[in-house]
């Protein structure tokens, strides 16, 4: 009987740990009134160093998880560029 007990204490222990986890993901939309210089995002990249780098119609973004930094034609970027996504190595600004 003991033997039961613990058997099925495990068996209910295992079942909060199970539902314990969220099967859904946290989702963050980022706009504009963050920081994204356009609402139309191109293409999505991170790099080594953990940024995120985000390709607009109105320039480049890298995102450091808390703040967005734009690259435009203001910045020096000239202003028809061109995203390869396969790594890092492969962004090609024209």
């Amino acid at each position: 009987m003991p033997r039961t007990l613990t058997s099925i204490f495990i068996l209910f222990l295992a079942t909060l740990h199970i539902g314990a986890q969220n099967p859904h993901p946290a989702w963050r939309n980022y706009t504009t009134d963050h920081g994204l210089p356009s609402s139309e995002v191109h293409c999505i990249l991170q790099d080594s160093e953990g940024y995120m780098w985000f390709g607009t119609d109105n320039g480049l973004s890298r995102f450091d998880g808390y703040s967005f930094k734009n690259f435009s034609a203001q910045e020096g970027l000239r202003v028809c560029f061109k995203f390869q996504m396969r790594n890092f190595e492969n962004l090609i600004i024209l």
